[in-house]
């Protein structure tokens, strides 16, 4: 009997609005975690991706200052992201390029990374 007196009351439809404002502070909560989950990938991507350059710019020095015509293929970790490094000579009609080829993955997603750089020999003679 005291349900039916609380309906007549005016406290009809509370529990309703109770329950889409729970629903409205959960939608918000879930979009700011989803939020946060995006800038932790996008700053974990572009710091990977900074390491990956400095590593394959790395291999194609070392290349450049022993003038090895050989092949590497090299893996290393950096703070526990696993980075596969291969560099390769190619040559086209009178020009060398080293490329070097850095692959890894973050949060589940291979990542891959490839720089080019012409390599030019110089005359000695004056």
């Amino acid at each position: 009997m005291d349900k039916m007196a609380r309906i007549q009351g005016g406290e009809k439809g509370f529990f309703v609005l109770e329950a889409l404002l729970l629903l409205c502070c959960l939608m918000i909560a879930t979009s700011g975690i989803l939020v946060a989950y995006r800038a932790v990938l996008v700053s974990e991507r572009a710091r990977t991706r900074t390491e990956a350059a400095f590593l394959a710019q790395n291999e194609i020095e070392s290349y450049l200052s022993q003038q090895q015509q050989e092949a590497a293929s090299i893996e290393t970790t950096r703070d526990g992201v696993v980075y596969h490094i291969e560099r390769t000579v190619e040559e086209r009609a009178e020009r060398k390029e080293a490329v070097a080829q850095v692959r890894w993955t973050i949060l589940g997603r291979e990542e891959r990374l490839e720089l080019r750089r012409e390599v030019v020999e110089h005359d000695s003679k004056t």
